[in-house]
């Protein structure tokens, strides 16, 4: 019997390390979660452990998420914001060594939309833009049914894009940018410091600062999609993220914003919720298929 060949993909996240052996039709077969390890070392270890766990005699190779950039040829990690200690790290070579496995290395946005066309929300579409909106605000792009990275890796960055002369909530990279008016961080940070998944909780049972709160962010969201929109025209917009479940409460605001600064049909674009529930992780282990899938 013809091997059928698995993938482990894992989805390396601030907080929690998330792995699972995924089929080649994106199934889930095993999966583990552990919380991410603060030293990178141990963080690394903690990876390759994973890995050697949920393989087995049909496991092609590795995929591993990233929140950060990357050099994908090379599977180098460049930097990780939210974690310390992660620059320049050969993650890819690293990991292939303690596992015996080929490895891929990809930033955890590009991962994100890798899965949601192989098997999510955009499958069969070729010109899309994924948003990750959490804690910060991830994206990427695909242009003719491929991750666009540009000239240095880095493209498709919509949440360093500067859509305002003023400054956004304080504490981010860029004064101005996208991720600093609709991030999680940046709804805490207009609310006090509260949690912003309360504030939009509280917006949805009509709470007025926290429904005005909510309003901005969306309304500079909708800033950001459209200038997208306007550059890349793309079929279809997907978002995710731990607040992606808000997307219903902010799309009123965003669409006025939208339709008032696209062209013709563009204005329409859908902007869709997710589909999978583990895009990440699967999206790491499409793009391990992708790169040695013989």
């Amino acid at each position: 019997m013809a091997k059928t060949p698995n993938y482990i993909g894992i989805d390396v996240g601030g907080t929690k390390i998330h792995a699972a052996t995924v089929s080649s039709s994106g199934k889930i077969i095993r999966q583990m979660l552990v919380p991410t390890p603060k030293n990178k070392t141990e963080a690394i270890e903690k990876i390759a452990e994973m890995a050697n766990a949920l393989s087995d005699k049909n496991t092609t190779a590795i995929g591993i998420g990233v929140p950060g950039p990357v050099d994908f040829e090379k599977g180098v990690v460049f930097e990780l914001p939210n974690l310390k200690g992660w620059n320049n790290v050969p993650l890819g070579r690293i990991a292939s060594k303690a596992t015996g496995l080929a490895c891929t290395v990809e930033n955890d946005a590009k991962c994100f939309l890798l899965a949601e066309m192989a098997f999510g929300a955009a499958k069969g579409k070729r010109n899309v833009v994924g948003i990750i909106m959490g804690t910060g605000f991830g994206s990427a792009v695909a242009i003719g049914g491929k991750i666009y990275r540009g000239a240095h890796g880095s493209a498709g960055e919509a949440g360093h894009t500067i859509i305002s002369g003023r400054s956004g909530a304080l504490g981010f990279r860029n004064a101005g940018e996208l991720e600093s008016y609709a991030s999680g961080k940046a709804v805490a940070v207009m609310a006090g410091g509260k949690d912003a998944r309360i504030v939009f909780e509280a917006a949805a049972k009509g709470d007025k600062k926290a429904k005005d709160i909510v309003k901005k962010a969306a309304h500079y969201f909708g800033v950001g999609l459209a200038n997208i929109i306007n550059i890349l025209d793309p079929e279809m917009i997907v978002v995710g993220g731990s607040l992606s479940n808000a997307l219903p409460q902010m799309l009123p605001a965003m669409r006025k914003v939208i339709s008032r600064d696209c062209f013709g049909p563009a204005r329409k674009i859908p902007i869709v919720r997710h589909k999978l529930e583990f895009p990440g992780t699967v999206g790491a282990a499409v793009a391990a298929k992708n790169a040695f899938e013989k």
